[in-house]
């Protein structure tokens, strides 16, 4: 049997090579359009971008500012042609000082290092150190100067508000920091704060600067707290002792301005006592609220006003009566000793309580007729009406012998409380003017 001879064919190989060539062809074009939808996906995807609400976009070309966007979405020339920035204008941002919130939760922790701890030691103007943690809240007012105006802005923007405070701190006692000068120090800090920011036009606006923990350092805080407890006593004993001057210095007036008036009305009785021995058979005496009169006024009677207690140089009404008479009034013709609350306390006090009675009873006339009561007894029954009150002011006048008119204080205005034996001498003149003070 013959052998076949085995060799190599050109036909073969040549139709190899035209299959081999055919499927390149075919597969490159495959690539290409492979490669071309890679590029356009990237584009599409380097190309769009997201503007947050809170946020504006500085778009830059080959590094250089172009365009500002507003929030929504945007476009912008792929493969880092264009670039966005995008910048939280509309959020408050905030830095903190001596501390770092760890987690911000409703009960947040906070993280303390050597880095917070050079951060808060201070030294204070009169040489004292202090621990001083505080936090400043801010804006970005102007993003453009915000990106492009300061190499890294938030690590300079840090370093200003250390500046500040400690300037600030600088200039004030331990005691101020750690009591009364808190706010002043941290208004201070914030405004040297925004004044450096206007300097470096670097587009931030300072909200708030809050100091929050101010402590002495741990090795002088038992001193500290003893000094600081002892000068709370100290205060202490100094309102202590203002509210017992301003308790003790009205009443002690209250009580002259009594004795004076109890003094006025026996003066007055021994001056109409002088004249008569002297043989003066008609005269008029005054002396401040108390008044005299006696004998004959040329066949009239003696006419006596009574002023309107709110109502200055005018007249409530008038008293006409013949041959001996006596007034005394009290009430608030002056000026008050304290007005609290809105409410006015005059030289009048009650015994029950020794503090000065409130303006219920504007004011209160009491007049006795012939030779008793005396005028030291009037002055008496007319310094206790406004204790008393309208009615049992009127009672203690009868008892005494003597007549009243008590004018005080309702909703409705001035009114009048009169016994039955002054009323057949009062007559109201709410128009007449107040007579002249001899």
């Amino acid at each position: 049997m013959a052998r076949q001879s085995v060799g190599f064919d050109p036909d073969d190989f040549s139709r190899l090579a035209r299959e081999t060539g055919d499927r390149l062809r075919r597969s490159r074009k495959t690539l290409t359009w492979v490669a071309l939808a890679i590029v356009a996906f990237a584009a599409l995807y380097g190309a769009y971008y997201q503007v947050e609400p809170d946020e504006v976009g500085l778009v830059t070309r080959f590094g250089r500012f172009v365009r500002t966007c507003n929030p929504g979405p945007h476009a912008k020339f792929p493969f880092g042609i264009e670039q966005v920035q995008k910048v939280p204008v509309q959020r408050q941002l905030k830095q903190e000082f001596g501390f770092r919130t760890a987690n911000a939760d409703i009960q947040s922790s906070f993280h303390k290092d050597d880095r917070t701890q050079a951060e808060a030691v201070m030294l204070t103007g009169d040489l004292n150190v202090a621990t001083v943690e505080w936090i400043v809240q801010y804006k970005i007012s102007d993003p453009y100067k915000y990106l492009f105006r300061m190499r890294d802005v938030e690590e300079t923007f840090r370093l200003m508000t250390e500046a500040s405070m400690r300037t600030v701190v600088g200039d004030h006692s331990v005691t101020e920091l750690l009591t009364v000068g808190r706010e002043s120090i941290a208004a201070k800090a914030k405004e040297l704060l925004s004044n450096l920011c206007k300097l470096y036009d670097n587009g931030i606006s300072v909200q708030q600067l809050v100091l929050q923990d101010v402590d002495p350092p741990e090795s002088v805080k038992p001193s500290f707290n003893a000094v600081n407890q002892a000068i709370q006593e100290r205060e202490r004993a100094i309102n202590e002792a203002w509210a017992e001057y301003n308790q003790e210095i009205p009443r002690a007036r209250g009580l002259a301005e009594q004795k004076i008036e109890a003094a006025e009305g026996y003066a007055v009785d021994r001056v109409m006592q002088v004249l008569k021995q002297r043989g003066v058979v008609a005269g008029f005496v005054q002396l401040g609220g108390e008044i005299a009169a006696f004998g004959d006024n040329d066949g009239k009677p003696w006419v006596i006003g009574v002023a309107h207690p709110l109502e200055k140089d005018r007249l409530y009404g008038q008293i006409e009566a013949r041959g001996t008479v006596r007034v005394s009034t009290s009430g608030n013709y002056g000026q008050p000793l304290l007005v609290i609350g809105g409410r006015s306390y005059y030289h009048i006090f009650d015994p029950r309580t020794g503090r000065p009675v409130p303006e219920r009873v504007l004011g209160a006339t009491v007049v006795s007729f012939g030779d008793a009561p005396d005028s030291a007894t009037i002055d008496a029954a007319a310094a206790a009406v406004p204790v008393l009150g309208p009615e049992k002011g009127l009672e203690l006048a009868k008892k005494l012998g003597a007549e009243a008119i008590v004018l005080y204080d309702e909703a409705s205005g001035v009114r009048q409380a009169a016994s039955a034996g002054l009323l057949d001498h009062f007559t109201r003149a709410e128009q007449k003017p107040a007579p002249p003070k001899p």
